[in-house]
């Protein structure tokens, strides 16, 4: 797409653009609709598997005032330091593809100003992963925050979009979060749309890690 729509800007030719952004959007949709349609039965599976953890016996709830007030706690360490560097790093990839086509501009003045769009994106892109690794942050798999959840003998209960999902136990990795009100949490992957990495924010980061440790299957984990 990228390819495409810098050639058109170089070349004049705005169909090239409009083309290209409606090709990339029709395929985004085509996928979109064929992965909910494979996975229709394994979320609906989750679903359920949910509704009866919600009956099993609670270990600990923690309701959307309880998260509020644990990211609140973490302060600069907490939610607001995600979205600085989230911030960050979308300026700094910026900075990054601005700057290659600017360097190329002056190095090499006649190059293509479509070919140095297309270097300044090859460039920002290893530099944004750099980052996010740096940073700490999850890349490639989304990591979901839940407002408020239910740990159950069963799993991790939690609402997405208006569903109640769960995370199954065992779990793959727990571990306490840098800013000291919350816990990350890695569960078995079901399928793309069903979330199995969670943050858990919570007041009480040392009793729930006590709770979620003994859940761990160490095989897995390696």
């Amino acid at each position: 797409m990228l390819v495409l729509i810098a050639y058109g800007i170089a070349t004049g030719n705005p169909w090239l653009q409009i083309g290209a952004l409606f090709l990339v959007l029709g395929i985004q949709v085509a996928y979109q609709i064929y992965k909910g349609a494979r996975s229709g039965p394994a979320l609906e599976a989750n679903m359920r598997e949910a509704a009866r953890a919600k009956r099993s016996k609670a270990l600990q709830y923690v309701s959307e005032r309880d998260v509020r007030s644990a990211q609140t706690a973490g302060g600069s360490s907490g939610l607001r330091s995600q979205v600085v560097k989230t911030f960050g790093m979308i300026l700094l990839s910026l900075g990054t593809f601005l700057g290659t086509t600017y360097f190329i501009g002056v190095f090499w003045p006649e190059t293509p100003h479509w070919l140095s769009y297309v270097a300044g994106f090859l460039v920002s892109m290893p530099v944004s992963l750099v980052l996010t690794a740096k940073a700490g942050m999850p890349s490639g798999v989304p990591q979901v925050t839940p407002s408020s959840y239910l740990v159950t003998e069963r799993g991790i209960v939690f609402e997405q979009m208006g569903r109640s999902l769960i995370v199954k136990f065992p779990l793959v990795k727990v571990e306490k979060g840098k800013d000291g009100n919350s816990v990350e949490v890695d569960g078995i992957k079901e399928n793309d749309l069903i979330p199995y990495r969670l943050r858990l924010y919570t007041d009480r980061a040392d009793e729930l890690l006590r709770i979620l440790s003994p859940r761990v299957r160490e095989d897995l984990s390696s």
